[in-house]
């Protein structure tokens, strides 16, 4: 059984809306087609959380709404995947 790497998170806060389409675009750019990045943005609750337990929750809710797509057959918006592609972890 192939060991499981942990999911890579960017947290970002105090962006614009273009601005964090624009950091999401640029670090998508720099990783191999199936690499699996979890992007999310800081809000006032998660500011007053320890790093370590953002990206569990964080990490938590990416695999989740992952599985929930490979399980309806969808592909994210964004996604670097083709119709015709396999998930990303099929590849």
């Amino acid at each position: 059984m192939e060991e499981q790497q942990p999911t890579k998170v960017v947290l970002m806060a105090n962006f614009t809306k273009e601005e964090v389409f624009a950091v999401m675009r640029a670090v998508k750019s720099q990783l191999p087609a199936q690499s699996e990045v979890a992007f999310a943005m800081a809000t006032d609750h998660s500011l007053e959380m320890k790093l370590k337990d953002i990206v569990k929750d964080v990490s938590e809710e990416h695999a989740y709404f992952k599985n929930k797509q490979r399980k309806s057959g969808e592909i994210p918006t964004g996604s670097r995947q083709t119709p015709d592609s396999p998930p990303s972890g099929e590849r």
